[in-house]
């Protein structure tokens, strides 16, 4: 079992702006093309989806025309011909889906999740706000090596 994307594709499809917004806020717009050709392979996926579905439909119907055309016992060549190639357009609609769902589940594993409003913006630790501050810090008696 591989990872999980960090985000929910259905905010991809539906709100694509909200996580933007966030790769922005948190001061990482090198991941803004990320976010764009996972909307553009999720959208071009679907589309295949339906194509898809459409040619297996259409497979569905040619063979249940052949086999009517045959049991009344008329001539069902050019149904015959139409049913092959249905099975090659299929294979390559198929291939072309599972590299757009891989490609777009590659994108989704590079998209961080989202920050909590809360959250202020910034690129760096500096950007970092004090929320609270609890006890005092220790003054050390004698002087620190540095590591590394």
């Amino acid at each position: 079992m591989g990872s999980r994307p960090m985000l929910d594709v259905n905010l991809l499809r539906e709100r694509p702006e909200v996580i933007r917004e966030n790769l922005v806020k948190r001061g990482d717009t090198a991941r803004l093309p990320v976010l764009e050709d996972a909307v553009r392979w999720d959208r071009e996926w679907r589309e295949a989806q339906r194509e898809l579905d459409g040619l297996r439909h259409q497979r569905n119907v040619v063979t249940s025309e052949i086999r009517e055309l045959k049991k009344a016992g008329r001539d069902a060549s050019a149904k015959i011909r139409e049913a092959a190639e249905l099975p090659e357009r299929i294979k390559a609609l198929e291939a072309r889906a599972e590299e757009l769902q891989r490609k777009l589940r590659d994108a989704m594993l590079r998209l961080p999740n989202l920050l909590h409003e809360s959250v202020p913006p910034g690129a760096t630790e500096a950007d970092n706000v004090e929320v609270r501050r609890w006890g005092k810090p220790k003054v050390p008696k004698f002087e620190l090596k540095p590591h590394g």
